[in-house]
C-alpha cells in the first residue's frame, strides 16, 4: 500500500525549468539590491539633513544670542558680544567705523546618545561688523564636514576664506543689531 504517489514528469507541463528559476532569482537579486540601496541613500541623506539642521540651530542661537544682549542703549553702552576689538574708548580722528571682530569655536551638531559627545563637530565663526556707530551687522557662518572631511576641533584660520574653504557644508545667517530705544 502507497501512501504518497509521484505523477510523472509531462513534457510541455506545469513545471518550472532550470533556467526559468534562475532567472527568476536573478531578478530578485537585483532588485533587492536596488532597494537596499535606495534605502541607504535615503538613509545618508536624512542624516545629512539632520546636521544641516542642528548648524541651522546653532547658527540662530548665536544669532538670537546677539539679538537679545541687553542693555544697548546708545554707542556707548554695547554689550559685550556685539563689541569689536577696537572699542576700548572713543574713537580716534583716522579710524573708521567699518571694522570688525570675528570669533571662531567649536560647536557640536550632532550627540551621540550613549555618552553626549559630539559626533560631528562644528565651527561656528562669528562676526561682528561696526556698520556705523549706532549699527552692527552680525554674520554667522556654522562649517562642518560629514562623510569624507576631517572633524578636527584644532583650528587656526588667518581669514573668513580659510574658514570657509576648510568645510564642505556651511550655514550661514546674517542680522542688523541697532541700540533699544
Amino acid at each position: 500500500m502507497k501512501l504518497f504517489r509521484i505523477p510523472p514528469a509531462i513534457p510541455g507541463g506545469n513545471a518550472f525549468t532550470l533556467i526559468e528559476v534562475l532567472i527568476s532569482v536573478g531578478l530578485l537579486a537585483i532588485i533587492s539590491v536596488s532597494i537596499s540601496h535606495a534605502f541607504l541613500f535615503l538613509n545618508r541623506t536624512a542624516a545629512r539633513s539632520r546636521i544641516g539642521t542642528a548648524a541651522l540651530i546653532a547658527a540662530q542661537q548665536e544669532i538670537d544670542e546677539a539679538m537679545a544682549a541687553r542693555p544697548y542703549t546708545s554707542a556707548s553702552n554695547i554689550p559685550q558680544i556685539l563689541r569689536v576689538q577696537s572699542e576700548g574708548g572713543a574713537l580716534d580722528a583716522g579710524e573708521s567705523w567699518a571694522n570688525s571682530t570675528t570669533v571662531i569655536r567649536p560647536v557640536g551638531l550632532m550627540i551621540g546618545a550613549a555618552k553626549g559627545t559630539p559626533l560631528v563637530q562644528g565651527m561656528l565663526l562669528r562676526k561682528i561688523t561696526v556698520v556705523n556707530p549706532n549699527l552692527r551687522q552680525v554674520d554667522v557662518v556654522v562649517g562642518y564636514n560629514f562623510r569624507g572631511g576631517s572633524n578636527s576641533s584644532t583650528y587656526s584660520y588667518t581669514s573668513q576664506t580659510a574658514f570657509e574653504a576648510a568645510y564642505r557644508y556651511q550655514v550661514r545667517s546674517s542680522t542688523f543689531r541697532s541700540p533699544d530705544e
